[in-house]
């Protein structure tokens, strides 16, 4: 045996040993490979998936939206496919508008729609030259699946009623190798404000629910009530001169709202009513009627009877959740009932002949002990307002300081109450929220409203809301109830003394008003000091007369921490803006002398002595 040969068949042998095992790592290596690019296909595929779901998913928020926006049905009515049936209920459960056709909403629920949204293969598919060719809509077009459930209802930005947009979760399925999962997204979608539209006004003999929206001729105590179609939230009724009268709303009690038009497609809803007495000719009573409380807090006095009939015009408005009112939201209708004659003469009866009528509507607040109407019964007062802005829930009454709105207004014959519920909501559109006790009310006392009540109807009837009559600039420093400290006019709270400088003692203070100023106002003058009031504030003068601002002279004295000081300037100060003024009155006085302040050290009148100067000139 040749080695040269041994050797050649060695050498061929491990050669042929070498291809096997070069062969098989090429095998492993090829199959590694397909393992790693099936991976990455498998990968791709579910990353597309998730994407189309993604897409499908957005899809179906935009049809979502859309369902839940207004579409024209006719000429004159707009309406959504889907809508809450309570909007005013944050949990909406949601229903279907059958009258408008959508072939998107597969399943409708209360809270979970099943919508219909484009497949994502449609560029792939015969469908596409179908819908561009005009033979296939569009709106056929959809066919994935997508769950849209509602979660919650959000409001708008200082708001209590108003929703700007809801919260949704969007469910779709993913498929990946045959195994189906689902892909949740959560979005939030804005949403329009509902209409209130359509006011209808119906007509009643009182108690006899016998409608009508054109009555022939109105005599008697007659039922009113105002309809209404869409979201409301309340609704303004005007007759004549007398009211708003506010129908509807919310019970303060329990929250709920007071009606059932509370969706979109509620129709001709009753929102509330009133009995409104036309009289019918056997007998008179006074109404009264404030021209322009910044011109005259006196009131004119009207008789209706049934002498004659006149043409009466009645005004509804349908507020919505805005607090606006749209044009299609306001009917005015004119009827024919009792006339009206104004400038009779009010009955003279005295304070406490009225403090006893209508006490079921208006009770009369007594102070503690019998002609102590000081602090503590100021304190009282304060309480009570306290505790209906704590309950929210705010019923009319009357107290001693009613005497100056009689004395201010001229209403002689009857009841004169408080309405503390304006204050409450003038307070809550401040702060953007439900007041609570602690917010700045005083602040908003320009807001309070004084109703009045008749025996034997005992309807109520508003006489006005408090207004500036002629106040002092903001930055005015009040002297303080130690004699010496000074705190700015628009600081000053119900729990502040003020030092009265003609009786040299501190005393409360029982209200105060605060307004813009629509007249000039004026600066007057010393050597040592200056104060800008408006043109109907009281100075008293040397001579013991009290003179409005408007009639001051230069030479004239005024007093000056205790000093009869000479006027050296009287300016008429003209501002491109109305200025905020304030004023306030002394408690706890029982004569004029106890109607004095120090404002920059000026001796000057409250707002109860302005009031009287005021009436002395009329």
């Amino acid at each position: 045996m040749k080695l040269t040969n041994r050797s050649q068949n060695g050498s061929a042998s491990f050669a042929a040993l070498m291809a096997v095992m070069s062969l098989s790592v090429a095998g492993v290596y090829a199959l590694n490979q397909s393992k790693v690019s099936k991976f990455t296909v498998d990968q791709a595929k579910l990353t597309n998936a998730i994407a189309e779901t993604h897409a499908s998913s957005m899809n179906a928020l935009s049809v979502y939206r859309a369902l839940l926006g207004e579409k024209r049905i006719n000429v004159t009515v707009y309406e959504p496919s889907l809508y809450p049936l309570n909007y005013f209920d944050l949990d909406w459960n949601l229903a279907r508008n059958t009258k408008i056709p959508s072939e998107s909403i597969q399943d409708a629920g209360a809270k979970v729609i099943v919508l219909k949204t484009f497949d994502s293969e449609i560029n792939s598919s015969p469908q596409i030259s179908e819908i561009f060719s005009g033979s296939k809509s569009a709106l056929k077009a959809p066919t994935v699946l997508n769950r849209v459930r509602f979660v919650q209802a959000n409001l708008a930005a200082g708001k209590s009623k108003l929703i700007d947009s809801v919260d949704v979760e969007v469910t779709s399925d993913v498929v990946n190798k045959g195994v189906k999962s689902q892909q949740r997204i959560r979005a939030r979608i804005p949403v329009s404000i509902p209409s209130a539209v359509d006011p209808v006004i119906e007509f009643s003999p009182a108690g006899a629910n016998a409608w009508v929206r054109d009555p022939t001729n109105l005599s008697g105590p007659t039922d009113i009530r105002v309809l209404g179609s869409g979201v409301i939230t309340y609704a303004r009724l005007m007759i004549g001169a007398a009211g708003p009268y506010l129908l509807g709303g919310f019970d303060e009690a329990t929250g709920e709202i007071k009606h059932k038009a509370t969706n979109a497609l509620a129709k001709n809803v009753e929102i509330g009513r009133i009995t409104y007495d036309f009289k019918s000719g056997t007998t008179s009573s006074i109404d009264y009627k404030i021209i322009d409380p910044k011109v005259s807090c006196r009131a004119v006095p009207v008789i209706s009877g049934a002498a004659a009939s006149v043409d009466v015009v009645v005004t509804a408005e349908l507020v919505n959740v805005s607090d606006t009112v749209s044009e299609n939201g306001r009917t005015i209708k004119t009827i024919t009932a009792s006339t009206s004659d104004s400038g009779t003469n009010p009955r003279d009866l005295a304070f406490e002949q009225v403090n006893g009528m209508c006490e079921a509507q208006c009770k009369y607040i007594n102070p503690d002990v019998a002609g102590d109407e000081g602090p503590n019964y100021l304190t009282k007062i304060f309480q009570l307002r306290g505790n209906q802005v704590e309950n929210r829930k705010f019923d009319d009454f009357s107290w001693g300081y009613m005497r100056a709105i009689r004395d201010e207004t001229g209403v002689l014959d009857a009841k004169i109450c408080e309405d503390y519920s304006a204050v409450y909501k003038a307070v809550s559109n401040a702060v953007g929220r439900p007041a609570v006790n602690g917010d700045p009310f005083i602040d908003h006392y320009d807001a309070m409203e004084y109703t009045y009540y008749q025996e034997p109807a005992c309807n109520k009837k508003f006489l006005f809301a408090r207004t500036s009559c002629g106040c002092f600039q903001e930055a005015t420093q009040i002297t303080l109830g130690d004699g010496v400290s000074t705190k700015s006019i628009e600081h000053l709270t119900e729990y502040d003394l003020v030092w009265n400088p003609i009786l040299k003692k501190a005393q409360p203070i029982l209200r105060m008003t605060r307004g813009p100023e629509s007249l000039a106002m004026f600066k007057i003058s010393t050597k040592k000091s200056s104060v800008s009031v408006t043109r109907g504030h009281p100075f008293p003068l040397v001579d013991g007369r009290i003179v409005q601002a408007i009639d001051l002279s230069v030479g004239e004295s005024v007093q000056v921490n205790g000093n009869w000081e000479e006027i050296v300037g009287i300016e008429t100060v003209k501002s491109p803006t109305p200025p905020i003024v304030w004023n306030l009155e002394l408690g706890g006085a029982v004569s004029r002398d106890g109607h004095f302040i120090l404002a920059n050290g000026i001796v000057t009148g409250d707002l109860k002595v302005q009031e009287e100067l005021g009436s002395e000139g009329k």
